[in-house]
């Protein structure tokens, strides 16, 4: 009863039904979703990267907690086919080969499935409450957000080109330079997730390449090549978009607390908690139909 939500959404539809050995279907949603809390009570640590913390000020106004959904992808497309080769005897082509060139090139088959999507929104917080001790239970604050920096780019330009560089490990997606902390007893500029602050979109592609020999009327054989993550694409597959920033600020000295390399949240420029997804695997696998 103290929370609001809205979803908008223009979907897409196209498909092509199977003919002449193809089949196809693409799905596009273009959407935005928005709340004063994505999640609340017992399961919001466990439900996985879909979920925020609690509200900055206990009873506060909840207009300071609407923002984008955390789980909010305003891109997203999809796509899967079954394409029957046009090659091989009664086909388009080389409708008339021999038996032996039939056997090479005939009875082919491609199928696959695919994911373009935004990435997820991130929201970051300071590591303390308002008043300068840990948040949660059992009084229900939650961490209060950092200050953003107007003019510095929240992600760094060149988190692509670090990937491969050893020197650059943990790779430095977001910039610390961004964000200082808030001051003591205020409430910092960040949103609680952030539509302008993603991580990086995602692009999954599986597919399966399949030979089949007929051996008589009823039995063929059929040898699949699986590829999952046919493309080797890798993106970032982040377990969690609430990130912790500081740890530890000194609030009983300090109004506006220093910042030492110490405070910060080791692996926080490496979207802490996320693994490489898009990586290919292969599999071979052989079935007889009869």
């Amino acid at each position: 009863p103290i929370y609001n939500s809205s979803y908008n959404a223009l979907q897409a539809v196209f498909r092509k039904r199977y003919a002449h050995g193809l089949q196809l279907n693409v799905n596009y949603t273009w959407s935005k979703s928005m709340d004063s809390s994505s999640c609340e009570g017992q399961f919001c640590g466990v439900v996985g990267p879909w979920y925020s913390t609690y509200p900055q000020l206990l009873g506060g106004d909840r207009k300071l907690e609407h923002s984008v959904s955390a789980f909010d992808v305003p891109h997203n497309l999809r796509f899967s086919y079954v394409w029957d080769l046009p090659a091989g005897k009664g086909r388009a082509l080389l409708g008339n080969a021999p038996r032996i060139l039939d056997a090479i090139v005939g009875n082919w088959k491609l199928s696959g499935l695919g994911t373009i999507q935004s990435g997820a929104p991130i929201g970051i917080q300071n590591g303390s409450n308002s008043s300068g001790t840990n948040a949660g239970w059992p009084d229900g604050v939650g961490y209060i957000r950092p200050n953003i920096l107007n003019g510095v780019d929240p992600i760094n330009p060149n988190w692509r080109q670090n990937l491969n560089t050893p020197a650059a490990t943990p790779d430095p997606y977001l910039n610390v330079a961004a964000f200082t902390p808030a001051a003591r007893l205020t409430l910092g500029t960040m949103p609680r997730t952030a539509s302008w602050l993603r991580s990086p979109n995602e692009f999954k592609y599986d597919m399966a390449i399949i030979k089949e020999f007929p051996v008589s009327e009823r039995v063929r054989v059929a040898l699949r090549a699986e590829l999952f993550g046919a493309l080797n694409h890798p993106f970032f597959a982040v377990a969690s978009n609430t990130v912790t920033l500081y740890t530890t600020l000194d609030y009983t000295h300090y109004v506006m607390p220093p910042v030492l390399p110490s405070n910060y949240i080791a692996g926080f420029t490496n979207l802490a908690g996320a693994s490489i997804g898009g990586t290919r695997t292969m599999q071979l696998g052989l079935k007889v139909y009869f």
